[in-house]
């Protein structure tokens, strides 16, 4: 049991080191990343996989305070111009919204190091999914073993 405890303990920590807390004034944002160990591409390098995890959830809050809704992810593009370093942090997270148009807003960002380098950037395009003129979203659905699911269909796949 104190291994199951410490398992989920670790996992906590790693998932909240790639979902930093952002701060924002509605166009621009910041935050700090501090890689973990468990965050190992190559050796003393984070993972690629990692940087675009933090890099989405970063921007994302960024759009969804541009856009004052939720919203989804239209495009992440990337550029790792330089190893972002295991031992090397914090790194610094530095991003901006152009202005809204309509319900989609693009997002720049990027993993700043301690030497003021950019070490990788982010060009996001997201969707506005929730509220605004154009009315409420669709409800969810997912596709799944070839049919749609909505939400209220979910507990009968399971005793399929």
């Amino acid at each position: 049991m104190a291994s199951e405890e410490s398992d989920t303990a670790l996992l906590r920590s790693v998932l909240a080191a790639l979902h930093p807390p952002v701060t924002t004034d509605g166009r621009t944002g910041s935050a700090v990343f501090e890689p973990r160990p468990e965050h190992r591409g190559a050796p003393d390098w984070v993972h690629g996989g990692f940087l675009a995890t933090v890099l989405d959830h970063f921007c994302a809050r960024i759009a969804s305070a541009a856009l004052g809704s939720k919203v989804a992810t239209g495009t992440l593009d990337l550029r790792y111009r330089q190893p972002v370093l295991l031992a090397g942090g914090p790194y610094r997270l530095e991003g901006e919204a152009d202005p809204a148009r309509g319900r989609i807003v693009h997002v720049r960002a990027a993993v700043i190091g301690p030497d003021g380098r950019t070490r990788t950037e982010a060009k996001a395009l997201f969707v506005g999914v929730d509220r605004g003129p154009w009315g409420p979203a669709p409800p969810h659905r997912c596709f799944v073993a070839s049919r749609i699911v909505s939400p209220d269909s979910r507990s009968r796949l399971a005793s399929t």
